[in-house]
């Protein structure tokens, strides 16, 4: 059993700007590296790399499966207020998961497994549903075990790919008709 990363405390720091720009990240970098003055602590740069990610990311607890910290690429996508967010249940959000395959999920995480992926559909505040591939990882978080996740929208990908096999079939069935 691999122990779960630590990371800084993202939950109780205020980030001044929740979006930072390439310039921003790469002069704190620089700063970093020239031996000059941390722009920030550890873990206002950690809250920035969370809140900037162009993936969704959500900080789950893995004993009551509620999701404790998202970022705004989070909220977006699933059509929620980040407020709203907040507080939700796996079992909300999630259209596919089993309750036995969310548990399972949970426990890995509990346990400190390696990494999960998951192919699921998540379910937006309006009903929709959408294709995504969730990467969970178990972190240590002040104390805490919470799976952090990241997720990446298929849906665009797959209505492609099921429309390309559309295609694909009309065109065999012309040609084996000529």
């Amino acid at each position: 059993m691999a122990p779960a990363p630590r990371i800084g405390s993202l939950m109780s720091s205020s980030p001044q700007s929740s979006t930072a720009t390439h310039g921003e990240v790469a002069s704190s970098s620089t700063e970093r590296s020239d031996g000059g003055a941390s722009a920030g602590s550890a873990d206002d740069r950690f809250r920035l790399l969370f809140e900037s990610a162009p993936l969704a990311a959500l900080l789950v607890d893995p004993v009551d499966q509620r999701i404790v910290e998202c970022n705004d690429a989070a909220a977006r996508g699933l059509g929620y207020a980040r407020d709203v967010l907040l507080g939700l249940k796996l079992a909300d959000v999630d259209a596919d998961l089993t309750p036995e395959a969310r548990a399972r999920l949970c426990a890995a995480m509990l346990d400190g497994y390696e990494p999960q992926r998951i192919e699921t559909r998540h379910r937006t505040r309006t009903g929709g549903l959408r294709d995504v591939l969730v990467t969970c990882q178990p972190v240590l978080l002040d104390g805490r075990r919470l799976a952090y996740c990241l997720v990446t929208d298929l849906t665009e990908r797959w209505q492609a790919a099921r429309a390309l096999g559309e295609r694909d079939a009309a065109f065999r069935t012309l040609a084996e008709n000529m």
